[in-house]
């Protein structure tokens, strides 16, 4: 499953790798407490973790860029309830239920850039797409090698997306740190699981805020504004513009 998202994510990169930048970001998040079928639900919020993987296409010299990325985010909630499961006691002790251990995002990013100064710039952008969730287990052990807390099932599938708002700070030419904060919808379906006694399918819908931190390359050509012709051209190249001979 990580190959292929890995390899989801370098193939368009690669076909529009000119004039385009790409960029990798982890950090945390957090998400509110889900609703629809889902049974064992955590009613506080946690710390989680969240990353990223993008590539980014500018629109001629327009403020806007298109492309496509890849997210994972930790969806997960720490519970004062406690529930029987199957005879041992969960929740209420300091352990997260996690219902995805990465809820994987695929699909498309549009950015709008609307400050630049100074190296820095900001934008908002929206993203959104196909969803699938990981779990890697149902339980996990305590510190004393008991297990009291709650995975969910496995292979989640649904759609995720949402809003985001950035800064690049610039440190080389090509080079940009990325702060990057969000807000984002999962609505995921689940098969029927034993471990989860309902009786039926399983949904769940939450919001996740994750807050991430990273580096970004920019490929291609950097083009600046030459003041003297008022064309855009590339610094790194030899720009030269012959005088008109005169007799």
């Amino acid at each position: 499953m990580n190959k292929l998202i890995l390899l989801a994510f370098i193939l368009p990169a690669a076909a529009f790798g000119q004039k385009s930048e790409i960029g990798i970001n982890g950090g945390i998040a957090t998400n509110t407490a889900p609703t629809g079928t889902i049974y064992y639900l955590g009613n506080n919020y946690s710390i989680n973790e969240s990353f990223g993987m993008y590539w980014l296409k500018k629109i001629n010299n327009s403020n806007i860029s298109v492309g496509g990325g890849i997210y994972g985010v930790e969806l997960a909630n720490a519970s004062s309830k406690v529930y029987n499961y199957f005879g041992t006691s969960i929740g209420n002790n300091g352990l997260k239920f996690t219902y995805a251990k990465y809820a994987y995002s695929v699909g498309p990013i549009v950015n709008y850039t609307f400050l630049k100064h100074r190296g820095q710039s900001f934008y908002v952008g929206g993203n959104g797409g196909f969803c699938v969730s990981r779990t890697e287990g149902q339980t996990e052990n305590n510190s004393d090698g008991s297990k009291k807390t709650f995975r969910g099932i496995d292979g989640g599938l649904g759609f995720a997306g949402g809003l985001h708002l950035g800064m690049d700070i610039t440190f080389l030419k090509r080079m940009a740190v990325n702060i990057d904060a969000g807000a984002e919808y999962y609505k995921l379906s689940f098969s029927l699981s034993e471990s989860f006694p309902t009786g039926k399918g399983v949904s769940l819908q939450t919001f996740a805020f994750p807050l991430s931190i990273g580096i970004k390359y920019r490929m291609g050509f950097v083009k600046q504004l030459d003041y003297k012709t008022g064309k855009f051209i590339i610094p790194d190249a030899t720009y030269t513009k012959e005088p008109k001979k005169t007799d």
